[in-house]
């Protein structure tokens, strides 16, 4: 063992972390193996024998060689790195060029001797440490010029991402949260939940806001679900209101309404140039109770009971109504440069 004082030591599998070896020249890239965490190592990682037949390195002690058999790539001794310009991008030549002559400018101060004729110079003839600082500069325009086309896409679409979601009455109707029980006749009542008083005026303001936009309104329906407060790490943002749902979770009929897989998401996203995401905001708030169903959303707070005529967080079906709710209403653009998971919406293109 090359560990500890020469003693064979026994380790815990359990304590290990995924490894993936990249040369320097990004030329090569190994298998991902399981590194033990090993105490007292002689060097920071000891690359053994599981490690070399996985990949299938051969050393050659006489010529100091270590060949990947598959690529012929060698370890020790890597070819020179070839210094490339990422290419210009057409949606941003105009700033790019810019950008080229004015480097190509300072190139020519710092080595005049070196780069006389420096504007015919290749890519590739130019040295390394210059190329990797064209580069950079070269990433910073294109993100600059992509934040101001953000801002302008904003600016054009300012109605279609509004401060607060639409009002109750405005929101469309073609899919409804439905709670079907499997014992009708359960009786389902809880008493309130405690809460901090320096919590309590959170509280308050959150009834508040939920009354004013219809969300929710007084009740005296005979089920009943406690609710509780969790506060924010920010102190100064209103807490989290929780909706205790268990009991009735536990007698509801489950929607089975599929999550579409990550793995197909990331297949269809993959090979693309530009991607968006958009983060619905209060999305379970934008699906509407089924009238039949309002009779089920009582929860008791400390400032009185009060029902739910917009779909809670807290119900086991949530996720699914509102999954359906959302691939409802962009199911002609699914699949083509859009995918839905709950509240997330991502969008893929290769041109803005």
């Amino acid at each position: 063992m090359a560990v500890g004082k020469g003693k064979r030591e026994v380790f815990s599998f359990d304590e290990w972390v995924p490894l993936t070896i990249v040369s320097f020249d990004q030329a090569w890239t190994s298998h991902t193996c399981r590194a033990i965490l090993a105490p007292n190592l002689c060097v920071p990682v000891l690359l053994g024998n599981p490690f070399l037949a996985t990949n299938g390195i051969v050393i050659d002690h006489e010529l100091c060689t270590c060949i990947d058999k598959k690529s012929v790539y060698d370890l020790l001794n890597p070819a020179p790195i070839k210094c490339n310009i990422i290419k210009p991008d057409p949606v941003f030549g105009p700033e790019l060029k810019k950008l080229q002559k004015s480097i190509i400018t300072d190139l020519q101060n710092l080595f005049p001797k070196t780069h006389e004729h420096l504007d015919i110079v290749t890519s590739d003839q130019l040295p390394c440490p210059i190329t990797s600082v064209r580069s950079h500069m070269e990433r910073l325009v294109t993100e600059k010029v992509l934040h101001c086309k953000d801002e302008q896409f904003k600016e054009r679409f300012a109605e279609l991402f509004p401060p607060d979601i639409p009002n109750v009455k405005d929101l469309s109707t073609d899919v409804l949260m439905n709670i079907r029980l499997k014992d009708k006749i359960k009786p389902m009542v809880a008493h309130a939940y405690s809460c901090p008083k320096k919590y309590c005026e959170g509280w308050k303001i959150l009834i508040q806001q939920h009354l004013t936009a219809s969300r929710i309104r007084p009740s005296n329906l005979d089920y009943i679900f406690p609710a509780f407060i969790v506060p924010k790490a920010d102190l100064t943002v209103l807490p989290r209101w929780v909706n205790d749902y268990r009991k009735l979770n536990l007698n509801m009929v489950t929607d089975n309404h599929p999550l579409l897989l990550v793995d197909d998401i990331l297949r269809d996203c993959a090979g693309h140039k530009f991607y968006g995401k958009i983060d619905m905001t209060n999305s379970f708030f934008q699906t509407q109770m089924h009238p039949d169903s309002v009779k089920y959303m009582a929860v008791n707070t400390l400032f009185g009971l009060y029902k739910w005529h917009m779909m809670p967080m807290g119900l086991r079906n949530s996720p699914a109504v509102h999954q359906q709710r959302v691939c409802s209403a962009l199911h002609s653009l699914i699949g083509k440069f859009c995918h839905v998971y709950l509240d997330d919406i991502i969008i893929w293109s290769n041109s803005l």
